[in-house]
């Protein structure tokens, strides 16, 4: 599958979910990491690593891997924060005041470092 140069006049938030969901279809059959929100109460996140078997208009399915027993995991995409190829990533976040590294995902203004 090529990608086109599209013009859409439509709704843009509808071209933005389209396109999203139009990569995640390309990482098919791949593992990911899905990282999700922790609840509202805390800025933790959840990681599920596994194998991305399903697509659809609102939710991905992965099959991941325990005891040599696999089982299916449906995820909503509004739940997602973000999903990287392969395994698990390190984050570490660090807040603009100065006050060092801290675990679990930022609050709003922090910047992200992804490291190996």
């Amino acid at each position: 599958m090529s990608d086109v140069q599209m013009n859409y006049y439509g709704n843009s938030m509808e071209m933005t979910s389209w396109r999203l969901m139009d990569r995640l279809y390309k990482l098919l059959n791949q593992k990911v990491t899905v990282y999700l929100s922790g609840g509202a109460a805390n800025y933790n996140y959840i990681a599920i690593t596994g194998t991305l078997t399903i697509v659809g208009s609102d939710y991905i399915e992965l099959q991941t891997a325990s005891n040599s027993q696999t089982t299916p995991v449906l995820i909503p995409v509004s739940s997602i924060l973000f999903l990287s190829v392969g395994g698990p990533i390190t984050v570490t976040t660090t807040t603009t005041g100065g006050a060092g590294t801290t675990a679990g995902t930022p609050p709003v203004g922090t910047a992200i470092t992804i490291g190996s």
